[in-house]
């Protein structure tokens, strides 16, 4: 039913696309159960190195406070996670070899 079809439908879905396309899936770090404020610190000190990542923990659902382990995970570029990998098993937080 052509009723609620817009001209620019197609050319929109196409931009979406080649915006995809540019942006391929993160990679997921699984650090398991940290304190949220510790990880925090390195992902800082990954960020102002220039990475581009992103920490996800319980505490993003409201589900634990800052201040008690959660199971964290960073979502980082493929191309900089081994960079990330490498500082989160110097910090103890990801055995080595670990994904």
């Amino acid at each position: 039913m052509g009723l609620f079809n817009h001209p620019d439908d197609e050319a929109k879905a196409q931009a979406a696309a080649a915006e995809l396309a540019e942006h391929p899936e993160p990679v997921t770090i699984d650090l398991g159960a940290q304190k949220a404020f510790e990880v925090q610190i390195v992902v800082t000190e990954l960020l102002n190195e220039g990475l581009t990542l992103y920490l996800l923990d319980a505490g993003d659902l409201g589900e634990a406070s800052q201040l008690y382990p959660a199971d964290c995970k960073v979502l980082v570029k493929a191309e900089e996670a081994a960079r990330a990998r490498e500082v989160f098993v110097d910090a103890g937080f990801l055995e080595a070899g670990a994904s």
